[in-house]
């Protein structure tokens, strides 16, 4: 039978908050990246092809919101992913 130490249990922790905490630092930024470039790309496709306005307004609206989220996101995860990459030390 083999015994665990200490340092054996909390090893997946520690490499677990790590990854936790650099995912929470990447993504934020990551989805405002993409949606910002995404606004532009559906502006530009609409403007392109006379495509109606409504489309132009419902994509606005959706997109606006997720960059709220992202904006929220990354605000929140910045403190909270440095956090969780240097608590195991």
């Amino acid at each position: 039978m083999q015994q665990t130490t200490p340092s054996q249990s909390q090893q997946p922790q520690k490499t677990g908050a790590r990854t936790a905490g650099l995912l929470i630092l990447i993504i934020p930024p990551t989805v405002l990246f993409l949606t910002i470039v995404s606004y532009s790309l559906i502006y530009f496709v609409v403007s392109a092809v006379g495509a109606s306005l409504v489309i132009a307004s419902i994509s606005s609206m959706i997109l606006g919101i997720v960059g709220m989220f992202a904006v929220l996101g990354c605000l929140i995860g910045i403190p909270v992913g440095l956090y969780l990459m240097t608590k195991g030390k």
